[in-house]
């Protein structure tokens, strides 16, 4: 007897720390997706094509002006001859569909890598048409604006996706909280015969869940964490989108949601069983 309700408590648990990992998860990507379309747009690099009779000097001297305004370093501005440009075009398509005219078309490109580019962008912009070397800017690339349409959309489905996912998460807590109180009816009910008060009856339950419930919000935290540590490894890329204090929120939410629901649901369902 006492081994099924030790395993029943690991089942109790386990079951309900998958349940907040689930709604840790919707959420975690919910706050997320609120500005990733943004960051990617950020990280997106602004194409600079350089004119045909250019000045290296020149070209130098604007570079090292526009590190020293947008805080830049020597890593996040890459140059690409039209040389290279042509060359990829020619593996992609047979010799004869690549005329000589089109060729001379080719500009020798800059690109620059900017983490807070509309900030700088004004100032770019200024350095750009004092120097007059280059013969046309992309800023909004096709990815880019893309990623920001599929941003938004993602926003919203994760938004509703959040609050289902929450409303399910009560209920099955409360289904676990009947099956474990159930359990024990027939000592509370003794206990109420007894003319004991409902704040000793209550008491010891109150405690021992809310105890069940930092312990599964713990485990469902550490999945989160496992979860984000992989990506890290496995997708460096998307790693690098996550904030950090979007991470500390959902914590925190998962540490308030976990007891105080466990704590509404347990006393509910005492004072029903006792008929209060």
């Amino acid at each position: 007897m006492i081994e099924k309700k030790v395993i029943a408590n690991y089942f109790y648990i386990i079951t309900t720390s998958l349940v907040f990992f689930l709604f840790g998860s919707t959420l975690l990507i919910w706050l997320q997706s609120l500005d990733i379309g943004l960051k990617i747009q950020e990280q997106s690099p602004i194409v600079l094509e350089l004119k045909s009779n250019y000045s290296k000097d020149s070209l130098q001297l604007m570079l090292d002006e526009m590190m020293s305004t947008a805080n830049l370093h020597s890593s996040d501005i890459q140059f690409i001859a039209k040389e290279k440009a042509i060359e990829h075009m020619k593996a992609e398509m047979p010799n004869e569909q690549i005329l000589t005219s089109e060729e001379s078309l080719f500009r020798d490109l800059i690109l620059v890598k900017m983490a807070n580019k509309i900030k700088y962008l004004p100032s770019i912009k200024s350095i750009i048409q004092k120097y007059a070397l280059i013969e046309g800017l992309d800023v909004e690339n096709e990815f880019a604006t893309k990623s920001m349409e599929v941003s938004n959309r993602l926003s919203k489905i994760m938004m509703f996706l959040t609050m289902a996912i929450l409303i399910i998460a009560v209920v099955i807590t409360s289904f676990l909280v009947k099956i474990y109180l159930q359990e024990r009816q027939d000592v509370i009910i003794a206990m109420q015969n007894l003319g004991s008060p409902i704040e000793k009856i209550t008491e010891p339950y109150l405690k021992q869940s809310i105890i069940y419930s930092i312990v599964s919000t713990l485990m469902a935290i550490g999945f989160l964490c496992i979860i984000i540590l992989m990506l890290r490894f496995v997708a460096p890329w998307m790693y690098e989108l996550i904030e950090l204090r979007k991470c500390f929120l959902v914590v925190f939410v998962l540490l308030i949601i976990g007891p105080t629901l466990h704590y509404i649901l347990v006393k509910s369902q005492i004072l029903k069983m006792l008929k209060y």
